[in-house]
């Protein structure tokens, strides 16, 4: 059973869920670009990646998984074709995408510095 929940708390949720959200995504969002979510992670649409790809993987972080992602030599992950995770529905992204954790603190392997696959 769900719990009632009054404007107040829908005022908290989303001052919360802004207070996570990348000024890099906000300027994104700004420009007009659209802006996707799947759990903590943010994407909007890029050109396609160019020189500087030093990585393939498939792992955006410890739960989300891409059918594609590259690194870039500068650290940016770029992302296409289905995400998912055991906890949200599958999104699907049509071209490249850049993906941008939300500002959580992060635990698990990648907020360590080491890299899965």
């Amino acid at each position: 059973m769900a719990l009632p929940c009054t404007k107040r708390d829908r005022n908290y949720c989303k001052d919360a869920t802004l207070s996570q959200k990348p000024e890099e995504v906000k300027r994104a969002e700004a420009n007009g670009l659209s802006i996707l979510r799947q759990g903590d992670c943010f994407f909007y649409p890029v050109v396609k990646p160019g020189k500087g790809v030093v990585k393939f993987h498939r792992a955006i972080d410890d739960d989300l998984i891409a059918d594609e992602m590259v690194i870039s030599s500068s650290g940016n992950r770029l992302v296409r074709g289905e995400v998912t995770h055991s906890e949200h529905p599958t999104l699907r992204l049509t071209g490249w995408h850049k993906a941008v954790q939300n500002r959580a603190i992060r635990s698990g392997r990648f907020a360590q510095g080491n890299d899965a696959d």
